[in-house]
């Protein structure tokens, strides 16, 4: 896979992680949320433009979906269904405790929000996203600048108009530009890495001071304008990031290429377990408790997945296991 988008999703992950990994941290973690989401929507539409040798408007919409249904939906369904029993026995540490009955278990597939794993929001999110965005580009025969601006109005309209929460309707809406703009991005890559020069340091170091800016200043008023611009920031942020860390020849990331995904989908089991025994079992403060949940948070999902390929590559049955665990 391109090596830019390897570090991305890694770069990407490790924000996840770092944000479950303890309580909201000032500063942290509003640095962290106010593009590590929007960047990995914008790394899949890159990767649906990347993948789609003909052309997403000649994609095969059955295979497509049938694809993304095990890519995505399946993973969503299982994983969320064996989190929901756990959730339930320990509601009393949960921040969001579970009711048992079968309206509940429905209900959290309805509502992403309302998941047992409350960050699989962004499975169901990206599946529609993905599908609006081949009809989309159908419709309007591949102008690719036309749904761009039609994305972005969407998203700032849909913001002060729409609540629809099933199905998560008011992140499919929201989150639909970052992903075309993705794909725009991919289209015109050269162009724009050459444009705003990604790699100078200084460019690295006003996107930055950019983000820091914002975790500092407390605003009264939200804007999903600024909200967007933020979130493009922190993107060109992340992709000045790669462009230092492929120039410099750096390679400590590169070990986790490819275990983005397994991370993702696992990460929540062992960060459970370690706020569970830290914070509530033994008290501790989150100082001592983050650096043990990131930990385990991507390092326990990188051993299942390094696991899982071995025991396909001896039994082959098995291959179910890497739709399940990312692997």
């Amino acid at each position: 896979m391109n090596k830019k988008i390897l570090f991305l999703q890694c770069f990407g992950i490790l924000l996840v992680v770092l944000g479950h990994s303890g309580e909201n941290i000032p500063y942290l973690s509003k640095w962290i949320y106010s593009f590590h989401m929007p960047l990995f929507i914008f790394i899949s539409g890159y990767l649906l433009d990347y993948t789609s040798k003909n052309g997403i408007e000649k994609i095969n919409l059955f295979n497509f979906i049938n694809k993304k249904i095990k890519r995505l939906l399946i993973p969503y369904f299982v994983i969320s269904s064996l989190a929901y029993v756990p959730k339930y026995l320990l509601g009393k540490f949960a921040l969001r405790p579970l009711e048992l009955t079968f309206s509940g278990y429905v209900h959290g597939f309805l509502y992403p929000w309302d998941n047992p794993i409350i960050f699989f929001w962004f499975l169901p999110t990206l599946f529609f996203i993905m599908i609006i965005t081949i009809y989309f580009i159908r419709i309007f025969k591949n102008n690719i600048k036309i749904i761009l601006f039609l994305s972005l109005m969407i998203s700032i309209l849909s913001k002060r108009f729409i609540n629809i929460e099933i199905l998560n309707i008011n992140g499919i809406l929201n989150y639909f530009f970052f992903f075309i703009l993705g794909i725009t991005y991919k289209r015109h890559e050269k162009k724009i890495d050459e444009i705003l020069n990604l790699k100078n340091i200084l460019i690295f170091v006003i996107l930055n001071i950019i983000l820091l800016i914002n975790c500092i200043v407390d605003y009264k008023i939200s804007s999903q304008v600024l909200y967007i611009f933020i979130a493009v920031t922190g993107i060109l942020f992340s992709l000045s990031l790669e462009k230092i860390y492929s120039e410099k020849n750096y390679k400590f990331l590169n070990h986790l290429y490819g275990k983005s995904y397994s991370i993702y989908l696992l990460s929540w089991f062992p960060q459970v377990f370690v706020r569970i025994l830290g914070f509530q079992i033994l008290k501790q403060d989150w100082y001592v408790v983050l650096p043990f949940s990131f930990i385990f948070g991507v390092y326990g999902p990188y051993i299942v997945n390094v696991l899982t390929l071995k025991v396909i590559e001896k039994n082959s049955k098995l291959k179910f296991l890497k739709i399940l665990f990312g692997a």
